[in-house]
C-alpha cells in the first residue's frame, strides 16, 4: 500500500505594472487606481484521508503618488495583509471555511490634492468570516 504524504503548496506571484498615460502632463501619469507593483506570498497544507486544510497568504502593494489630471494628485500608504483559512469538509458536497483577514491590522492612508485641498483617512479593522459552502 503507498505511504500518503501531507500536501504543501506555497504559491506566490509578483506583478509589475508600467503604464503611463500619455494624455496627461507630469510625473506619475498612471491610471487612478494602478500600483506600481504587488507580490503574494502564501502557504497551504491539507492531510490526505483528512477532511481538513489551512493556510495564510500575505500580500505586499507598494504604493506611489499617481497623477489623475494636469492639476489633481493622489496618494496611498503601501498596504500589508495577512490572512488565515481552514476548512473541514463535512460531507463530499458540504464544507465550513473560516477566514481571518488583515491580521497585521494595517492603517489605511490615502491623500488626494487638488491645487492647495488635501483630505486623508486612516483605520483599521480585523475581518472574520464564517462560510458554508455547498457543491451542487
Amino acid at each position: 500500500m503507498p505511504r500518503k504524504w501531507p500536501y504543501s503548496a506555497l504559491p506566490t506571484n509578483l506583478a509589475r505594472y508600467a503604464l503611463q498615460v500619455t494624455a496627461i502632463p507630469g510625473l506619475n501619469n498612471r491610471l487612478g487606481r494602478q500600483v506600481p507593483c504587488s507580490i503574494t506570498l502564501g502557504a497551504d497544507h491539507c492531510v490526505p484521508d483528512k477532511p481538513l486544510a489551512w493556510g495564510t497568504s500575505f500580500n505586499y502593494v507598494k504604493q506611489s503618488p499617481v497623477r489623475l489630471s494636469a492639476y489633481e494628485q493622489a496618494d496611498a500608504g503601501n498596504q500589508r495583509d495577512l490572512d488565515v483559512y481552514a476548512w473541514w469538509k463535512v460531507t463530499p458536497k458540504l464544507r465550513l471555511r473560516l477566514v481571518a483577514s488583515n491580521l497585521l491590522k494595517h492603517d489605511e492612508h490615502r491623500e488626494r490634492r487638488f491645487v492647495s485641498n488635501k483630505w486623508s483617512r486612516a483605520g483599521h479593522t480585523v475581518v472574520s468570516r464564517a462560510s458554508l459552502e455547498m457543491k451542487c
